[in-house]
């Protein structure tokens, strides 16, 4: 911390004087020198930050504000420096040995010390002339007999009947620390001005400095701001700017989670509950949205899980495990996908289990019948859970193993090694595979056929999860990331004929366009995701497959050539920034109204609403550019006329 220089002289004063007082023995002196040095301390890092605005004002040009700092040290300085009185502390001289009347009880010793010429200080910088009435009185106090009894470090110090006023004024003489509360926020980098640039659309650009100021009360007062200005929005007349509401939160939401201040971090944790708890129901925020918050969110909330902070960490997975149960979040099925990601065996080990805690609570809270949770999701993650280099996550796993092994029996097995001698020779599958027969050996009949029930009943509920809840974006991953993905262990032949039976009756309906159609299963989808689907297109830089309507954040926020590009000030596309010119000068650069929408392909202006991007895109006379579209319409004419034929015929 930045000191005063003329405290800190003071202060290295008095540390000469202490250890001069330890040395003879006057340990009373020294403990009252000690107490006077702590509270100099407190007056010079107050100094020095007043010190440190000055500058900066000075820096900025702002002339009227260094000189009101200036005004405020002066101030300050002569307020500490009277309560403390100083000079005399630094005047007061310490004898080598006690004092005669010790030795002789009839002697009169005078009751002070006759204060010595002050030496002169060697300051880093010159100190300020005190003003006249700064001049302390050098008068000694009225002397007072000393007894026998009483040694010479006994004697008070002048500023220890001043501590209790000192302490007890040091707020009501706090102005300049209330000044630095209300300091305004730094400016903003560029790199931070790029990163924030539709938050400072929505919040401004005031709010948007507090959020990434170096206060940490600056960044709290900023994540209140916001959590009021969401709360009472009203969602008649902000219907269309909700969905901006969202992507802007989610810019301080991902900033302030991070943040180690755990007051700073509590506030945003509050906000992510506002939003998808009240505001994503309320404002009807679409399924693509929510999906997208939840999906930018979590992983930033999961990292904060193998925080240092045992507050942080606890904090971090209460909510997830609480916004499991929201029903917005169950409907899009996003944070169980990005909970039950597997992680490597290097993974930091709090980090590591942390995660596996959650996966826990996550298990007992809602079971294997809802929420997402199967078998098909769960094993994957407690695998590699088995294979990490701590022994406290194998330890979490294998508990959450046993307990899916008691509930379901042995299909849990289908997704580990085989149980033969090679195996058991790894100790954690040895002591895995001892608990699974410990198990098996005290089951009834009844008790396998209940097992074997709830196993084909958990199959059928993990495949029509997996064609109700793919999600949006987890399916809109990179190419090499969907080649590059392992499949768990396949069930047995039994469950295979379940599973089939089951998406026989299941609707198969694409999530963007809502097509239906039979062919739509799991691996038929992605072909449509990939190929066919015109809510969605590939981008052309990176190769990934993302949505028309989200392209252009897709662009600033995931595409790999993000840095690429800048948003347009005037219409809010995404454009190459040495082409940002030459868009200016094109005339479908125009500024949009707000609760309107551009389309990024043909530039087509409509509202900003789910049904009118869908009947633009999928259309018969929608967006002229997009070449699903237009192949979509071909197909169904071409098998409209083979149909016709046929019947003629």
């Amino acid at each position: 911390m930045y000191q005063d220089p003329e405290v800190a002289q003071i202060i290295r004063k008095l540390d000469l004087k202490k250890q001069e007082a330890v040395a003879n023995e006057h340990y009373d002196y020294a403990k009252n020198i000690k107490a006077i040095m702590q509270q100099l301390s407190k007056v010079g890092e107050k100094l020095g930050k007043f010190e440190i605005e000055k500058r900066q004002a000075v820096e900025n040009e702002d002339y009227d504000k260094a000189k009101l700092k200036k005004e405020q040290m002066d101030k300050y300085r002569q307020l500490m420096y009277e309560q403390l009185e100083v000079e005399n502390i630094v005047d007061l001289s310490l004898p080598k040995s006690l004092p005669s009347d010790v030795e002789n009880p009839n002697s009169q010793t005078p009751g002070h010390v006759r204060p010595t010429e002050i030496p002169d200080l060697d300051f880093v910088s010159p100190p300020l002339p005190p003003p006249p009435e700064l001049s302390l009185p050098m008068s000694p106090p009225q002397p007072r007999k000393l007894g026998a009894h009483e040694a010479y470090d006994e004697r008070p110090l002048p500023a220890m009947k001043r501590l209790m006023d000192m302490n007890a004024g040091d707020d009501d003489s706090g102005q300049p620390e209330d000044n630095i509360e209300s300091a305004e926020p730094e400016p903003m980098s560029e790199n931070d001005l790029r990163e924030a640039g539709s938050m400072t659309d929505i919040f401004g650009p005031h709010l948007t400095s507090k959020v990434y100021s170096k206060h940490w009360n600056l960044r709290e007062e900023a994540l209140i701001e916001i959590h009021r200005q969401m709360a009472t929005l009203d969602p008649v007349q902000a219907k269309d700017d909700a969905r901006a509401y969202v992507r802007a939160a989610l810019i301080a939401v991902n900033k302030s989670v991070r943040d180690n201040v755990f007051s700073v971090f509590t506030c945003a944790i509050n906000l992510h509950r506002m939003i998808l708890s009240d505001f994503v129901p309320k404002h009807r925020i679409t399924k693509g949205d929510t999906s997208y918050f939840i999906e930018r969110s979590i992983p930033n909330l999961l990292l904060k899980t193998g925080d240092v902070s045992a507050r942080h960490r606890d904090a971090a997975k209460a909510l997830i495990v609480e916004e499991s149960g929201f029903e917005e979040v169950k409907s899009v099925g996003g944070l169980m996908n990005e909970c039950l990601r597997p992680f490597k065996p290097s993974t930091a080990p709090r980090l590591a289990l942390s995660r596996t805690e959650i996966v826990d609570m996550l298990y007992h809270e809602h079971g294997l019948s809802s929420g997402g949770l199967n078998l098909d999701n769960l094993m994957p993650f407690l695998t590699s859970a088995l294979s990490h280099t701590s022994g406290d996550v194998r330890e979490k796993a294998e508990k959450v193993i046993v307990s899916l092994y008691g509930k379901c029996g042995s299909v849990v097995r289908n997704y580990l090694p085989t149980d033969d001698e090679k195996t058991r020779k790894i100790l954690t599958y040895k002591q895995l595979f001892k608990e699974f027969d410990k198990i098996d050996s005290s089951l009834t009949p009844d008790d396998i056929r209940r097992q074997k029930l709830d196993a084909e009943q958990q199959v059928k509920d993990g495949a029509h999860a997996k064609v109700k809840d793919d999600g949006k974006t987890s399916r809109l991953k990179d190419k090499k990331e969907k080649k590059g993905r392992l499949s768990p262990a396949k069930p047995p032949k039994d469950d295979v004929e379940v599973v089939e039976k089951t998406n026989h009756g299941l609707e198969n309906k694409c999530i963007f366009c809502d097509e239906v159609n039979p062919n739509f299963n799991q691996k038929g989808l992605d072909i449509h995701y990939w190929k066919s689907c015109p809510m969605l297109t590939k981008c052309s830089h990176c190769k990934q497959v993302a949505e028309i309507s989200g392209l252009n954040e897709h662009l600033l926020e995931d595409c790999e050539h993000k840095s690429e590009f800048v948003r347009c000030q005037r219409c809010g596309q995404a454009t190459q920034g040495r082409e940002l010119s030459r868009h200016l000068a094109e005339s479908h650069c125009v500024s949009v109204e707000r609760g309107k929408a551009q389309c990024p392909l043909c530039r087509a202006i409509f509202p900003n609403e789910e049904d009118a991007w869908k009947n633009h895109l999928t259309g018969r006379d929608g967006c002229s550019q997009n070449p699903r579209r237009i192949q979509s319409h071909e197909g169904i004419k071409a098998v409209q006329k083979t149909t016709s034929r046929g019947k003629v015929k």
